[in-house]
């Protein structure tokens, strides 16, 4: 992420090209230790991924500005999943609290303590060297101190240090592969699915956990074991979540079905 306030032409150039260099806002699910729980303890609930509640109505951003692209199986193919993730869970790059207090970072890693954040390689938003423990530790603390569940730019004040794109990116792929091992255990021919039904999948887990995403989408569910993909499709809408996401799952599910087609 960037180490410091872009400017207005910066800001543009970002949305532009991809995505915003720093989204803000602590929504959306924050998955502890286990993918397959949601609660306040270990992993924190947040229905609503960082965007998603300014898109529930206009499609954008909470800038007003709407960059979650429509998502194709060429997408998928190479490896979009994580882009979405990213634009519909947000992305940011310095210490903030989540809806109930718990101090996250990246794409909605939670934080229990200062120990688990000194494991990360956090750098000084000045010096851009490495961060000491000491550091980290000020952060962390000055971060849990404050009120819980603004926009995390309201965070960026109260920290000095930042992690960088690549760490974001490693945890992501951690969480990832923790939710497909989680998923495996609820759709036992999960890895033979096809990518875009996988990553309608990873994306209703991200945001409802595994244990929400099978519970409250029974329908949902039997369409899936029965690699029905039409009906999954179908069955997919979540009222909680922007009509942008709703719809890039819809048609991922939707791709499988056209190919299962005879």
């Amino acid at each position: 992420m960037y180490s410091r306030r872009p400017g207005f032409l910066a800001v543009l150039s970002c949305f532009v090209r991809e995505f915003p260099p720093r989204t803000s806002g602590p929504l959306g699910l924050n998955d502890g230790a286990d993918p397959n729980v949601r609660s306040g303890i270990g992993d924190t609930p947040g229905t609503l991924g960082v965007n998603d509640q300014a898109m529930l109505t206009t499609g954008a951003n909470a800038a007003g500005i709407s960059f979650l692209p429509k998502v194709t199986a060429a997408d998928v193919a190479a490896g979009d999943i994580k882009q979405h993730l990213k634009a519909s869970e947000g992305s940011v790059s310095h210490l903030y609290l989540d809806t109930v207090g718990k101090v996250t970072i990246g794409v909605g890693n939670m934080l229990p303590s200062s120990t688990e954040a000194q494991k990360l390689a956090f750098v000084n938003r000045v010096t851009r060297q490495p961060a000491t423990n000491e550091e980290i530790k000020t952060d962390f603390d000055n971060v849990k101190k404050q009120t819980s569940g603004m926009v995390a730019s309201k965070y960026l004040e109260h920290t000095k240090l930042d992690l960088p794109d690549t760490e974001i990116d490693s945890l992501l792929d951690a969480r990832i592969i923790e939710f497909k091992n989680g998923l495996k255990t609820k759709f036992s021919n999960f890895e033979d699915y096809p990518g875009t039904v996988q990553n309608a999948l990873l994306d209703m887990a991200f945001n409802l956990g595994i244990t929400g995403l099978v519970a409250k989408f029974p329908s949902l569910k039997a369409a899936i074991l029965a690699e029905d993909w039409q009906k999954a499709a179908d069955e997919s809408n979540r009222p909680q979540v922007s009509k942008v996401r709703n719809t890039a799952v819809k048609d991922w599910l939707e791709a499988a079905a056209k190919a299962q087609a005879p």
